[in-house]
């Protein structure tokens, strides 16, 4: 392994991106659906610390063919940058970084860190675009079914649009309540606990989705929560910090349940 050029490497990966940490950082401080980036880059450099005694085992070998991802990465970046994209920016920093790893160490290395670099990903915030498009899908999706609910239950309501209309309130479930929060936070979660107590991929594919749907199924708990106590004491209004203290409970719950499903799918097939 020629350490001159990982330290050009490096020099020349950190002077390209450096710039990028700034607003970066500004993000996951001022973004709610965020805040979660300050752990992502510890957990990718836990998930190697686990593997370290694999990885001294691993012969490394230079490989020009990654020189290719990190011509591919570069041309995205200069791309997103003349287009001003940060999420495809910073997405370029994750491809190069692959292509780094390629070049300095070979195939076999590069292999065993893929998934930690790859979580990488979930520290960048996605395109306004993206956000808008899942918040209104998600945001119509909850009000529906948490209105078939709150029905159901026995609760005399009407809907318009994202608005459940109860007999002394209304509930509006706005972008903060569509569950897209939870629904990182959970995927989020399920990858990193997958990859550390699961050593089957298709347990941890069973996890992930099962973390999808958990996640739905809780904001929808959440917003029948909240009719429900708004109906029980007559409120005429839901104050903020009940929204806060439900949606934290139902999170605190939720990972609960999420856990209890990993050692479910541990004793499954288990000898």
């Amino acid at each position: 392994m020629n350490f001159i050029t990982i330290g050009i490497s490096t020099i020349l990966y950190l002077g390209l991106f450096a710039p990028l940490f700034p607003q970066l950082i500004r993000e996951w401080m001022d973004n709610p659906y965020y805040s979660h980036g300050f752990i992502i880059p510890l957990l990718s450099v836990f998930f190697l610390w686990r593997k370290r005694e694999e990885l001294k085992k691993i012969s490394l070998t230079s490989s020009v063919w990654g020189i290719l991802i990190v011509l591919m990465g570069a041309s995205f970046f200069v791309l997103a940058k003349l287009g001003y994209q940060f999420f495809m920016q910073c997405s370029a920093m994750v491809v190069i970084l692959f292509g780094l790893v390629f070049v300095h160490a070979g195939w076999g290395m590069m292999k065993k860190t893929a998934f930690s670099v790859f979580y990488l990903i979930f520290m960048i915030p996605m395109p306004q675009l993206v956000y808008t498009s899942l918040t209104f899908r998600l945001r119509l999706f909850s009000t529906k079914l948490s209105f078939f609910v709150i029905k159901l239950i026995g609760i005399n309501a009407t809907r318009e649009g994202n608005i459940i209309n109860l007999p002394t309130t209304v509930l509006i479930v706005a972008n903060p309540c569509s569950g897209l929060r939870g629904l990182i936070t959970f995927i989020v979660g399920s990858l990193a606990i997958g990859y550390i107590l699961q050593k089957s991929i298709w347990k941890r594919a069973v996890l992930l989705c099962f973390s999808v749907l958990l996640a739905v199924l809780m904001n929808v708990a959440r917003l029948v929560t909240l009719a429900v106590v708004a109906d029980i004491n007559k409120m005429d209004h839901i104050s903020e910090g009940v929204h806060d203290i439900a949606g934290l409970l139902l999170l605190v719950v939720g990972l609960g349940i999420l856990f209890m499903f990993n050692d479910f799918l541990l004793r499954v097939n288990k000898k």
